[in-house]
């Protein structure tokens, strides 16, 4: 089963980059974490505010350097941590828009299953809220495509959100189940949080990664 191959990849290719996807991982988690220094100087709200304001707006830019880095090393093209930062820069905006509208879009299918599941006794509200649901599945499914062909591809933004959807689509089984191999990996990660530093952002980057490429190679190999 082509799932099973693409997860037997992953562990193999983590294996293979070991140090490198650590040192990104050790990186990353230091970037995200270091606005929230700001609550030594004071504890109030505000500066709790602006820390998370800070490392939501790095979030996007991070992940997709280090995307960026993977698909790099699998193209057996130059990589370093140098270039890994200067990624977060010529990345930013791309992060960024990235970030805000997965975000946004969680926010607004997380909030429409809250509204209808309020009235639940009402069966056409009730629908509607299992119908949300199921959205909120397909987008994260989406996700596994969509942040991986914005370092991958040059397209642009409506055209990777057309072309992550079409992929999906097309591929739902194997998406569906690296999408719960994730899961069981999020899982794991938060049981065991002191090893979530050292591979959990760059483990979940090399998933997408490895099951856009495979996919995409498929397409390929029929043209």
């Amino acid at each position: 089963m082509q799932a099973i191959n693409i997860i037997k990849e992953i562990f193999i290719k983590f294996y293979e980059y070991l140090f490198q996807l650590v040192t990104i991982n050790l990186f990353s988690f230091l970037i995200l974490l270091l606005p929230f220094s700001l609550l030594g100087i004071s504890s109030v709200y505000f500066v709790l505010f602006l820390s998370i304001f800070i490392s939501a707006i790095l979030a996007g830019p991070v992940i997709l350097s280090g995307m960026d880095y993977i698909n790099k090393t699998f193209n057996r093209e130059d990589t370093s941590i140098k270039g890994f930062f200067i990624g977060i820069k010529d990345n930013f905006l791309k992060g960024l828009t990235t970030f805000l509208f997965t975000i946004v879009t969680y926010f607004v299918i997380l909030a429409d299953i809250y509204f209808f599941m309020q009235g639940s006794e009402n069966f056409l509200l009730m629908v509607l809220g299992i119908m949300f649901f199921y959205i909120l599945i397909f987008f994260s499914l989406f996700q596994l495509y969509f942040w991986p062909l914005r370092v991958m591809k040059e397209l642009r933004f409506f055209d990777a959100v057309k072309q992550a959807f079409l992929l999906v689509m097309d591929n739902f089984l194997v998406t569906f189940l690296l999408f719960i191999f994730i899961l069981i990996i999020i899982i794991i990660s938060l049981y065991v949080p002191f090893i979530m530093p050292f591979f959990f952002i760059t483990f979940l980057s090399l998933t997408s990664v490895i099951l856009t490429r495979t996919i995409l190679e498929k397409y390929k190999e029929q043209e």
